[in-house]
């Protein structure tokens, strides 16, 4: 039971980097709108963020479901 709810857990902890916005990979000039040359130094936080999501879910519904695997196989076994 508690590594289904730890793996429920990691589950529902991909739902905060769903909430990371980011601006552009390059700045944009205020006044024209245009981007720039110049790179922005907060892509690496949304870089990360969309990076730990496919981890995070992944992670959690493989720990999910292989101890409900592991649970119907021990009672495979018994019966």
């Amino acid at each position: 039971l508690c590594l289904v709810a730890f793996g429920a857990f990691l589950m529902s902890l991909s739902i905060i980097p769903v909430g990371i916005q980011g601006e552009y990979r390059y700045l944009v000039d205020p006044i024209t709108g245009v981007p720039t040359d110049e790179p922005n130094t907060d892509i690496d936080r949304v870089d990360a963020a969309c990076m730990a999501l496919p981890w995070l879910f992944s992670m959690g519904f493989a720990v999910t479901f292989s101890a409900l695997f592991a649970k119907i196989w021990r009672i495979k076994l018994v019966f």
